[in-house]
């Protein structure tokens, strides 16, 4: 079970840095931070990256 700390983490790292990933697996993950860009209006791109370890990267788009 993940805990509000990593989700809030995640996400101001994803607003500092433009980018994050997050396994594929980890669905509690992306829905919370979609939830979250959706709430800050913020524009996002999803990319599936990784051969082995599959992984979803949020990219911030530049406004």
């Amino acid at each position: 079970m993940l805990t509000v700390d990593v989700i809030a983490d995640s996400f101001n790292n994803l607003k500092e840095k433009g980018r994050i990933s997050v396994p594929l697996e980890d669905l509690d993950l992306q829905f919370f931070l979609e939830d979250a860009l959706k709430a800050c209006n913020m524009k996002y791109s999803k990319v599936l990256e990784g051969r082995k370890n599959k992984k979803i990267v949020y990219i911030l788009d530049k406004v």
